[in-house]
């Protein structure tokens, strides 16, 4: 992700839930989400802040966006 990306999803994040950035300083939020997903493809990654935002009544934190789920991983078909 670029950084203008990862500006414009805080952007609709911060529209979407208006406690989004609890008093913090915005560069700083900016800057601990981007180091998280600058190698995070873009497409994925607004596709879960958006199913985020229509199923949460609370923001995303960093986990909640970029988490994986682990199960798949040692799911084994039978």
């Amino acid at each position: 992700m670029t950084k203008e990306q990862t500006k414009g999803l805080l952007d609709i994040i911060n529209g979407a839930y208006g406690n989004f950035l609890m008093n913090r300083e915005k560069n700083d939020v900016f800057n601990a989400w981007y180091e998280v997903l600058k190698n995070c493809d873009y497409e994925l990654i607004n596709k879960r802040v958006m199913q985020w935002i229509l199923e949460n009544k609370t923001p995303p934190t960093i986990s909640d966006i970029y988490r994986e789920d682990w199960r798949k991983k040692y799911d084994q078909p039978v």
